[in-house]
Formats: C-alpha cells, structure tokens, sequence
C-alpha cells in the first residue's frame, strides 16, 4: 500500500511541476458547474480512466438569473474504453452565451489506466481541442449614442489543452486536474488586434478533488466529497458536498460552497444506467447574492462492461 500512494504522490507532484515550469499567459474563465460530481471527466480529463464501459453525460447550467445575458452553458461528454486496452477515448463539446459573446469548445480525451494492483488504479489524462469565440460588440451600441471602441466584431479560434491525474479504488478517489493550460490575449495597436497564444501558470484553473462513499442499512449509501479550486489573482475556494443514495436509485443532498452559496441537488438512476439530476444554487449572504443564483440539469448514462473482460474494473466507484 506505501508504494502504492508514492506512486500517486510522485505522478501528482511530477505532473504539477511540468506545467508549472514549462508555461505563460494570461488568466480566463471556465465554465462553472454545480453538478460536476455526477460526472468527473468534466473538471478532470483522467477521469474518464475510471470508466470500463461506454460513458456520457450532458449538463445545461444557467447562473446569475434574472440578469440580461447571464452566463448559459451546455456541455456534453461522450466516450469508452478502445477494445482491450487500458485506453479510454472521449469527446467533448461545450457552448457558453455570456451577453454579447458567444465560445464553442471541441475537444478530445484521451485516458490511460494502470492497474496498481486487484483493487488500486491510477489514471493520466489529457485533452486537447480548440475553441471559437465570436463577439459582436457592435450590439452594445444602443440608445442613439455610438461608442467606436464597440463598432467591431471579434471572432477567432484558439488552442486548448487541461491534463490531469486521478487514483481510484472501492467507494474512494482522488485527483488532481488542471484546466486552461493555454490562454489567449487580445491586444489593440494601429494594425488592429492581435492574439497571442501562450500558457502561463498564472491563467491555469487548478482543482484537487477526493470522494468517498459509505454503506449503511443494507440500502442507503454516503457519500461526501470536496473539491478544491485556485488560479492566480483569485481567491481559494472550495465546495463540500454530501450525497445519499436509496437503492441505488433515488439521491439527495447539498453542496457548500466557500463564494457563499449553497446548492441543494436531488437525482434519479433508471435501472438501464441513465441518471437525471437537478440542482438549484442559492446565496447565503446578500454578496453573493447577485451572481450565483442559478440552476443547473444533469443528463447521463453509463455501460456495464459485458464483454471486454480484460479491462473489466472490479470496483465500485462514487459517483453520484
């Protein structure tokens, strides 16, 4: 077991320092989520190493109601593991609208398993992909009074890169992930605007997660989470969650988060593996009041492997 978390400990370390070393850029926004414990792969690309059979999920999130061009994102991720191997294939694609702005993401997943030992697993992941921004700032001149800065359109498209690292075992994980990795910056001069591509630590969303899942009166299961999130030039923040789980089948809880809101989720798992989620997000102080109030559906389904045995995980997971 001791060298089974120094193993751990050095992918994870060996990992953080590579991207810290060898990156520069300009910090950005990512997409937000309150349900992303429904499905890992979403904050975590080697997530999807945790999966033997074919996988999706879909998550529509909706934040800041009741505000002209609140943000609204739909994400979808699809995929399985690539015949015998210990290799998981996935793609995802991502829309955000925030006011006049508009950002599709494509990407694609791949995650390598390593069995450590019956009931220990070790995942690496990386995604890469590209993203398309269109703006029209020209819809914000209004009201008879013209502003020539907002007389133009911007749309390009951009690189993107997250990796990540995530161990697994029975009713238990952990992982460390990091987003963002390449960032672009728009700069005006007398030839126009110009984007530079570059990768900077001080623009990489950081999250380091762990789960855990507890059974008890033969029917009910625990299972408790945290998920930890820092870029530069931002506060620290973290979410503590609290799931129970009947049969399987009905699920329940809440969530905390250290922005000052809560978020109360309740879930559904049909028998043919396809789970529906919801959760609203409410602000327990007047602060955050105005910007996390929002709701969030989740859509997902899962395989049983039953044919590929010989990358068949004998473990249960939690996953919500």
């Amino acid at each position: 077991m001791k060298k089974i978390f120094n193993t751990i400990l050095y992918s994870s370390v060996g990992m953080l320092a590579f991207f810290t070393a060898t990156t520069k850029t300009m910090a950005q926004d990512i997409p937000h989520y309150s349900l992303y414990m429904f499905h890992q792969p979403f904050i975590n690309s080697a997530a999807s190493g945790s999966y033997d059979g074919i996988f999706g999920g879909l998550i529509v999130n909706n934040q800041m109601m009741g505000f002209t061009g609140a943000p609204v994102v739909a994400t979808l991720d699809v995929g399985g593991p690539i015949g015998n191997t210990n290799l998981v294939l996935s793609g995802q694609l991502a829309h955000e609208k925030i006011g006049v702005s508009n950002r599709t993401n494509f990407g694609i997943t791949a995650a390598y398993r390593v069995k450590l030992d019956l009931k220990n697993y070790l995942s690496f992941g990386i995604s890469v992909g590209a993203k398309y921004v269109n703006s029209d700032f020209s819809s914000l001149n209004n009201g008879g009074v013209s502003d020539p800065t907002f007389n133009n359109r911007i749309s390009y498209v951009s690189p993107t890169i997250r990796a990540g690292v995530y161990y697994f075992r029975n009713n238990f994980y952990a992982g460390v992930g990091v987003n963002n990795i390449l960032s672009d910056n728009l700069n005006n001069n007398n030839l126009g605007r110009i984007r530079d591509v570059e990768a900077d630590p001080r623009s990489m969303h950081w999250f380091a997660q762990a789960g855990y899942q507890v059974r008890f009166a033969q029917v009910w299961k625990f299972q408790p989470s945290v998920l930890l999130k820092h870029v530069a030039g931002a506060p620290f923040q973290f979410d503590v969650n609290a799931h129970f789980m009947v049969k399987d089948r009905v699920g329940f809880g809440a969530s905390y988060r250290s922005i000052g809101t809560t978020v109360l989720l309740i879930d559904y798992t049909f028998r043919q593996g396809v789970t529906i989620g919801y959760s609203g997000n409410f602000a327990v102080n007047n602060k955050a009041k105005a910007a996390f109030m929002g709701h969030e559906i989740f859509l997902g389904f899962r395989l049983k492997n039953t044919k590929n045995k010989s990358n068949y995980i004998g473990v249960d997971v939690p996953r919500f």
